[in-house]
């Protein structure tokens, strides 16, 4: 750009300098306000030209298309930095006008709602959380052994910590913690899906037989993921312990395992001790605020979210995973009824950074607006890419598309999601093709009805 305004004053200059020349030698009558004026005005165009030359010379343009287009999915931050060789824009401390610039709505720049949806307004980085499960431990402390009389009343009677975790009624046994086994584990779907097969296939070929009872059903675990804390091996319930301690002693021993912790906290102000503990999948293998990359958990963030809990040894009274509803002490639920039970709320990190420029004028386009590049960062790697005033408004907007050269890529991650909301305005401007759009239309629409 900064040649083609060079040029034009320039041209246009030569033509003034060359009329005020005829106008000197002019014998008739003749004016030379007029050459002087214009060539004047055209001589700044053309030192404005150069004095852009000069600046851009010493100080090149950083946010162009060629650079636009190097970004690859699984970069870091640095990595970034690198091919655009300018430091990231540091919001915070900036006042409200100048933020403005850095609006991602204001730059028509929009996210899948799988990283929008990690970020609140106006806040741009956001922690890795870790998933977890919580656990009760509900019962009336006994001896060891003792029997369960659970079996007498069921009717506001709490079950014997005391008593054997495996049910027999012939024993007045059960409900206990004796024996107790948890089991935390990584789910094998296809193989859990070929069982669960298997025993609908057997309870059908029984149908007829009123004896018949399916045996405790255990999801298969992966191979290699699978830990088991067993009381008695691992923590040892004795005579008159009450709920309390026992919650805090299997805290403690699932904290021995490699990838998890219990986390037991005394709450001083409560008129009970607390009989309720988390077990959290753990993140970050050293302790420090910011965790390296390479010493990230197993079961770190999202990952952790793939967990399952169970009572190996099966309905139980007394072992409550998740929050329990008044009500429920002495009702078998998904909670205590030995059923699997999903850890949660494991997130990434997730951050997006902000490169802009101001007034390009040396580049490959003719394009002198302000550049904005936008990178998101999930777990530190390039997830997602934004931009205003780089690229043409029908060229490759996201990673996935870039790698085909073809907008229809961008459609193509809007199918896998649903997301219509974001790219609403963006199929109403006609950035897609027909046929992208059609096959967009057809394959949400069992899911959801986007407004086109």
């Amino acid at each position: 750009m900064v040649f083609v305004i060079m040029a034009f004053g320039g041209v246009f200059s030569l033509f003034w300098l060359v009329t005020f020349a005829f106008a000197t030698k002019s014998k008739g009558d003749h004016s030379v306000g007029i050459p002087v004026f214009w060539l004047v005005f055209f001589g700044a165009i053309t030192g404005f030209g150069g004095l852009k030359l000069t600046e851009a010379n010493s100080n090149p343009d950083k946010i162009l298309k060629g650079k636009y287009l190097q970004m690859k999915e699984g970069m870091n931050v640095a990595d970034v930095e690198r091919v655009i060789d300018l430091p990231a824009s540091i919001l915070k401390g900036m006042d409200e006008k100048e933020l403005e610039r850095y609006d991602l709505t204001d730059n028509d720049i929009y996210f899948p709602t799988t990283i929008a949806s990690r970020f609140s307004p106006g806040v741009f980085q956001s922690d890795r959380k870790e998933s977890m499960i919580s656990l009760m431990i509900n019962g009336t402390e006994s001896n060891a052994g003792a029997k369960n009389n659970t079996f007498k009343d069921e009717d506001g009677v709490k079950s014997l910590l005391g008593s054997s975790a495996i049910i027999d009624e012939r024993k007045k046994q059960g409900h206990g913690l004796k024996g107790l086994q948890l089991r935390i584990y990584v789910e094998d779907k296809e193989a859990t899906n070929k069982l669960q097969e298997e025993r609908s296939a057997l309870k059908k070929e029984n149908s007829e037989n009123e004896e018949f009872e399916l045996s405790f059903f255990e999801p298969i675990a992966q191979e290699n993921k699978e830990w088991i804390v067993e009381e008695g091996k691992d923590w040892e319930y004795t005579d008159g312990m009450k709920a309390d301690e026992a919650a805090k002693a299997i805290a403690e021993a699932i904290s021995k395992l490699e990838y998890f912790e219990g986390v037991y906290e005394v709450d001083e102000d409560a008129l009970e001790p607390t009989t309720k503990f988390k077990i959290k999948a753990i993140g970050c293998t050293v302790e420090e605020d910011s965790c390296p990359e390479d010493k990230l958990g197993l079961f770190s963030g999202e990952d952790g979210n793939t967990v399952r809990a169970q009572v190996k040894t099966g309905p139980n009274l007394s072992v409550h995973f998740g929050e329990m509803r008044k009500g429920q002490t002495n009702q078998l639920t998904r909670g205590n009824a030995g059923d699997s039970q999903k850890f949660f709320g494991g997130t990434d990190s997730a951050s997006m950074v902000f490169w802009y420029e101001e007034d390009a004028y040396i580049d490959d386009d003719f394009n002198t607006m302000p550049r904005l590049f936008v990178a998101a960062f999930v777990s530190h790697k390039l997830a997602a890419i934004g931009h205003h005033g780089i690229l043409d408004v029908d060229a490759p907007q996201t990673l996935e598309s870039m790698a085909t050269g073809d907008m229809d890529g961008t459609l193509q991650q809007i199918i896998k999601g649903c997301e219509s909301t974001e790219y609403k305005k963006m199929v109403k401007k006609g950035f897609f093709s027909d046929d992208a759009i059609t096959a967009y239309k057809e394959a949400v629409k069992a899911e959801c009805t986007p407004e086109m």
